[in-house]
């Protein structure tokens, strides 16, 4: 039995709890609309390609916090305080006492993944044969690694020397 059913309440919806026109939710919303909409007046207000590399973090008694997705583009940022001001203003905060930057990676979706770089399987073999001549253990073993990049298709063999087996074996 929960302590609503014990007092003879029912829990509230919901919907209802998103509706309510007063409540600390319904002022957690309003404070995150007030910052979506000055994040993307800010944005066009930059342009590209600074707006782009800015997030509206918070807002709070007159002190104005964005991060950036990185150092370089946060220097840039700082360049922009004084324009910020008027931004702010033109979009009814003119009371702002400071704005702050930080760095802050803003959106993981806007970041790629790296991508795999292969050799093709000629050059993977001509890169395993070069680390069989070499006297060096050091540079023949990172040969060796560069010339297991590559990516086998159908019609190609494994390079006879067995490098690549002989690497994983030593990697165990």
């Amino acid at each position: 039995m929960t302590s609503s059913e014990i007092n003879g309440q029912s829990p509230a919806s919901l919907s209802s709890l998103l509706e309510a026109e007063s409540g600390s939710l319904n002022t957690l919303i309003k404070k995150a609309k007030l910052l979506v909409g000055l994040q993307e007046y800010m944005r066009v207000a930059l342009g590209p390609p600074l707006g782009q590399h800015l997030a509206v973090a918070n807002l709070s008694a007159g002190n104005l916090t964005l991060y950036s997705d990185s150092p370089a583009w946060a220097a840039r940022l700082r360049f922009k305080i004084p324009d910020m001001y008027r931004i702010a203003e033109n979009y009814g905060f003119g009371n702002l006492k400071s704005v702050r930057i930080k760095v802050i990676r803003v959106d993981s979706a806007r970041s790629t993944p790296k991508a795999s770089l292969f050799l093709s399987g000629q050059a993977a073999a001509q890169v395993l044969r070069t680390a069989s001549s070499i006297d060096d253990e050091r540079l023949r073993e990172s040969l060796e690694r560069l010339g297991t990049h590559n990516r086998p298709t159908s019609h190609e063999t494994p390079h006879p020397s067995g490098s690549r087996q002989r690497l994983h074996e030593r990697n165990r």
